[in-house]
């Protein structure tokens, strides 16, 4: 059993290996379990490990009577990922909103040292049309999301949106924000429309000490409203 261990490990370690790069491209057919046990001179069961091992991590998909191809890709199955781990462990909000928090300050900090003129422009206009925003509250809530989505684009690395995004999904954040913010919109509206505007002044001047202590305050505030959610 413990050599069969070893064995279905390192041939998920190799074909793995083979999907990262590129040998096998999404979408593509692994070849058949015969033709993997021939390949690797190995039993069908310790194929069969093996395939279900890349399938738990996201790297296979395996379809009944067709057999195992590359997974697709996808943004969000970083999200998706986090959701399973949150609900294995039952992870508290407060806990992934630390680490959240903690990603928001490297993006900030990445900001004031790579943003571009156009990042910034961008970033002046969500605030435009959230201060100009006095009805809808999901409009609100969707350029919020916008504007952070921005921030983590202006850092000139594309691993940082795609990481912002799934603990923005994963801390289902339209939903819980409708109970938090509802009774006091246009209060909470004003706060982040003034902690945007002295964020983007920070990353025009490159104030890297001033960016970073106003998004402390930003995600204080996010604390406090899921704090109030979860009593």
């Amino acid at each position: 059993m413990e050599q069969e261990t070893v064995l279905y490990m390192s041939i998920a370690a190799e074909l793995e290996r083979q999907i990262i790069e590129g040998i096998y491209k999404e979408g593509d057919k692994l070849p058949s379990e015969r033709e993997l046990t021939v390949e690797y001179k190995v039993s069908r069961n310790v194929i069969r490990q093996a395939i279900t091992k890349l399938r738990e991590k996201g790297l296979l998909t395996v379809k009944p009577g067709k057999g195992a191809y590359i997974t697709e890709l996808k943004d969000s199955i970083v999200g998706d990922s986090l959701i399973k781990i949150m609900n294995k462990y039952n992870y508290k909000p407060e806990e992934l909103l630390e680490v959240r928090e903690e990603l928001e300050l490297i993006i900030i900090r990445k900001s004031i040292e790579k943003a571009e003129k156009a990042n910034i422009e961008q970033l002046k206009q969500i605030n435009r049309k959230i201060e100009n925003n006095t009805t809808s509250f999901k409009e609100f809530l969707d350029d919020d999301y916008k504007f952070h989505m921005v921030l983590a684009e202006s850092t000139q690395n594309p691993i940082f949106p795609i990481l912002i995004r799934s603990f923005l999904n994963t801390t289902d954040y339209f939903s819980f924000s409708v109970s938090m913010f509802i009774k006091d919109f246009t209060d909470v509206l004003n706060v982040v429309t003034e902690h945007h505007r002295k964020l983007i002044e920070a990353i025009e001047n490159k104030n890297e000490k001033v960016a970073v202590s106003i998004m402390r305050e930003h995600m204080n505030l996010t604390r406090e409203k899921i704090a109030i959610f979860y009593r």
